[in-house]
């Protein structure tokens, strides 16, 4: 095994796990949004008022899971496009 291939092997484990880190993050927070969302419309939390703030921090999170999986994919992972 050459150098080479055992950095690239390392840095696919820590773009993987970034990727699976970022999906579970991304998900929790899509649960707690329709969650609420739904508590809310059901009329079961009184003065309930949904923050603005999870929306945009699931976006951000599903981007970088995006171009994760896309960095892993190439053999040059520092490119963004």
């Amino acid at each position: 095994m050459t150098s080479e291939m055992v950095s690239d092997s390392g840095r696919t484990k820590v773009l993987f796990i970034i990727y699976v880190i970022s999906g579970v993050i991304g998900l929790i927070m899509t649960i707690a949004i329709v969650g609420a969302m739904l508590l809310n419309a059901l009329g079961l939390v009184g003065n309930f008022k949904l923050d603005p703030w999870p929306l945009p921090i699931t976006v951000v999170i599903s981007i970088v899971a995006k171009y994760t999986a896309r960095w892993s994919s190439r053999r040059d992972s520092l490119r963004l496009f």
